[in-house]
This record gives structure tokens, C-alpha cells and sequence, in this order.
């Protein structure tokens, strides 16, 4: 089971993106989150009226009601020229790893540009490297990355994908789902863990060797 010793409170990072259901991505905060805005998604913060804890990027680049917010409440700004060599969303990660957090909530990594959008979901790769608990949440759905075991939490006919990342996953078993696998293959190219079905309240999903990212549709009305 994947385990981190969580020093400080969560952090919840906004990338620049979409939020398609700003309803579910608000009742998700929890009120000792430290806030971490990359960029553009201050502006998700402004809609929200949550002051970020650090701002990463350039705010010259942000419109003018939420620069002028930013100044006012004094928001902590964390500068990079504009030729670096990582977005702002990753470079938003290492800052709240710096701040010594081991759990990290991703929002508004869809929508945009197409090349930012591959870019923000494979940034969940990173986490067995960083040793961080990391999820994306896309209005219903949460996406996490799996390299051991972990059980997830949901409701029965809850949808759940499976999808191998950057290669071939080795040894799967899952118990709890609608079609479980026994130590069998996912292939990178194929499409067999799409559109599995929770048929308890948890699923249990282990690995031998490799990266999955679980995709979990969610029926609750807010997910914990």
C-alpha cells in the first residue's frame, strides 16, 4: 500500500485550465489546504475568493482584476524567466514539495491547449519518483497514479479505467471490480482496462511492475 508521512497539510495546486464543475472542485478544499497558484489558475482562486499561500509564474500575463487582487492581498510570487525548461504547473510542484508536503490535489489540468494538457497529466507520473500522494480531479473524475497497491473509494456501479502509462503493466490484480484481472498484462497501446465497474464500495488494485493511472468517475455528490 503506498504510504506518506504528511508533514504539513495537503497542498491543492490550480493549473490554468478548465473547471468544468467548479461546484464539485470547491467542496473538495478542505480549510488547511495550502493554496499553490500556477499562473493563469489564480484565476480559479479569485473565482473562489481563497487567497493562494505562493503564486508561480509571471502575473503580468493574468487579467487585470486578478493582478490587482494578487498585489492587494500580497500573495507571495515565485518569478522564472519565460525560456524555462518546465511549465509553470510542474515548477508549482516542486514549490509545495519544498514547503515539506507529501499530498498533492491537481485542478484545472484539462482543457486549453492540447500539448499543456498531456503535459499536466503526465506530471502524475512523477509521483513514485517524488514519493508524493498525488490526484487530479476533472469535474466527476480523479485520476490516480497507481505503482504498487492502493485501494480506492467509491460506489457500486461507479466507473473505473484503468490506463497504462509510458509502458506495459505487469502483473495486475484487482478485486472488487465488475471484470478483475489476476496477475494479468495491461498493455500501453491496447485499451482493455477502460470502462470497469465498481461492484463494492472500494476496489483493491495492485501491480507488479509499472505506472497506472486509475480513472475514477464518481457518483458522490462530493468526493473525499
Amino acid at each position: 500500500m503506498n504510504t506518506h508521512p504528511f508533514r504539513v497539510p495537503r497542498a491543492v495546486l490550480f493549473a490554468n485550465g478548465d473547471l468544468p464543475r467548479p461546484d464539485i472542485a470547491r467542496a473538495l478544499l478542505r480549510p488547511t489546504d495550502l493554496i499553490v497558484a500556477a499562473n493563469g489558475g489564480s484565476r480559479h482562486c479569485h473565482r473562489f475568493g481563497i487567497v493562494p499561500t505562493l503564486l508561480v509564474g509571471d502575473a503580468d500575463s493574468l487579467p487585470r482584476d486578478v493582478k490587482a487582487w494578487l498585489v492587494a492581498n500580497e500573495v507571495p510570487q515565485r518569478r522564472f524567466d519565460a525560456d524555462k525548461e518546465a511549465t509553470d504547473l510542474e515548477l508549482a510542484v516542486d514549490a509545495a514539495q519544498e514547503m515539506g508536503v507529501g499530498e498533492l490535489l491537481l485542478l484545472g489540468l484539462a482543457g486549453g491547449r492540447v500539448d499543456h494538457m498531456l503535459a499536466n497529466f503526465a506530471l502524475l507520473a512523477q509521483a513514485p519518483q517524488r514519493n508524493l500522494a498525488m490526484t487530479a480531479v476533472v469535474g466527476r473524475q480523479r485520476i490516480i497514479p497507481i505503482w504498487t497497491s492502493q485501494r480506492v473509494v467509491g460506489r457500486v456501479g461507479d466507473t473505473l479505467s484503468l490506463i497504462p502509462w509510458g509502458s506495459d503493466i505487469q502483473g495486475v490484480h484487482t478485486k472488487g471490480l465488475r471484470w478483475n484481472l489476476r496477475g494479468e498484462s495491461l498493455f500501453f497501446a491496447g485499451s482493455r482496462g477502460v470502462s470497469n465497474r465498481l461492484t463494492e464500495e472500494s476496489a483493491e488494485i495492485s501491480l507488479k511492475s509499472g505506472l497506472l493511472l486509475v480513472i475514477h468517475e464518481f457518483t458522490a455528490p462530493v468526493l473525499e
